[in-house]
């Protein structure tokens, strides 16, 4: 999973394998060989594919299929793990409520 994902990854950036081993100090047969599923990158250069890409640990290794960014901020947040689609859809209906009333009292106070 970790090739098919690095070389989408790649050809999204317009990298080369040159290039992108050039970045992770490897050859570019190396990225070939990680492309190919021949060999795996080891824990400190998939760190770096992660900032590279600015993309989770998880997408990388196939665990998830959303590309959430490797840097996490403030405005990120986690969801219980038992929550389901009932909860998952209150929460959406709660940030559009939210949104509405930031708008409203921003236009309000112009």
């Amino acid at each position: 999973m970790i090739g098919e994902r690095l070389n989408e990854l790649r050809k999204d950036k317009g990298m080369t394998q040159q290039e992108l081993g050039e970045l992770l100090s490897v050859s570019k047969y190396t990225i070939s060989s990680y492309e190919n599923d021949k060999t795996s990158p080891d824990d400190h250069n998939k760190v770096l594919l992660a900032k590279i890409f600015d993309i989770s640990l998880d997408y990388l290794c196939g665990l998830v299929d959303v590309p959430v960014s490797y840097q996490r901020g403030k405005n990120d947040m986690e969801i219980p793990k038992d929550f389901g689609q009932i909860q998952l859809d209150q929460i959406q209906e709660y940030i559009e409520f939210l949104k509405y009333n930031y708008h409203k009292n921003s236009k309000q106070q112009e």
